[in-house]
């Protein structure tokens, strides 16, 4: 068994955000009470016509979210 699980939101862009500002709050409250200090890892799955606007020209979009 593994230990991920899947998420999976169908909604509009902004009510997806709602959701993730209401989740992250959640880990950190686990992370809080268990006393387990641990990483967080978010994977997005998106469709490949939207993922060149994500990535940008060479990785540039990503290298500037690295970077801040």
């Amino acid at each position: 068994m593994v230990p991920d699980r899947i998420l999976s939101v169908n909604a509009s862009i902004d009510t997806i955000g709602d959701i993730l500002l209401k989740i992250i709050p959640t880990l950190e409250e686990y992370q809080h009470y268990s006393g387990v200090d641990f990483d967080s890892e978010l994977r997005l799955l998106i469709h490949q016509s939207l993922a060149g606007g994500i990535i940008g020209v060479k990785g540039a979009k990503i290298k500037e979210l690295r970077e801040t």
